[in-house]
């Protein structure tokens, strides 16, 4: 009988330390993904966070070419 308490001690014991693991586990992976900042491209409106935008004059632009306005892929018009 003393073995049987002893084999459920241990369980629960062990079901809450793995509990407790991926619940710290996973509120940091919550945390990382809630700190990336969104910002708005100042020519077409589209929110993009701030690590994958380009800023120039202190505005945010998206990777989009033709809201970058020094790109050097602006189209020309000579025909």
């Amino acid at each position: 009988m003393a073995r049987i308490i002893l084999l459920v001690a241990l369980f629960l014991a062990l079901y809450y330390v793995v509990r407790q693991i991926a619940s710290s586990w996973r509120t940091q992976n919550k945390t990382a993904s809630a700190q990336q900042k969104l910002v708005q491209c100042s020519s077409c409106g589209l929110h993009v966070p701030e690590a994958e935008s380009t800023v120039i004059h202190g505005q945010y632009y998206c990777s989009n070419p033709e809201c970058n306005p020094e790109s050097s892929q602006n189209p020309t018009h000579d025909e």
